[in-house]
């Protein structure tokens, strides 16, 4: 059973809340393969939503430690996370 007689919530894909961040200039396209990096990160089964945060920050940090632009990814990324997560059936 749903909270509503009719579909009200919209899921995006990690793929599609990727693209429309891009898109929006949230997720600085100029960082080489960040679509790839944020899509693998936010696809990971994670336990726990503290848990989601530190791993996709350690898999930014992998990739990008060199770049100081990567701060606003992980930020960015991890926003993406909880409000999939917020709005998703569990």
């Amino acid at each position: 059973m749903d909270c509503h007689n009719r579909p009200a919530h919209i899921f995006q894909s990690p793929n599609d809340a990727v693209n429309i961040a891009m898109a929006l200039g949230q997720l600085d396209t100029t960082l080489p393969f960040i679509k790839k990096v944020a899509v693998q990160a936010l696809t990971q089964p994670y336990a726990t939503e503290t848990e989601a945060m530190q791993k996709i920050a350690t898999a930014l940090h992998a990739k990008y430690s060199g770049d100081p632009r990567y701060h606003k990814a992980i930020d960015q990324v991890q926003k993406i996370y909880r409000i999939a997560t917020t709005f998703s059936p569990r």
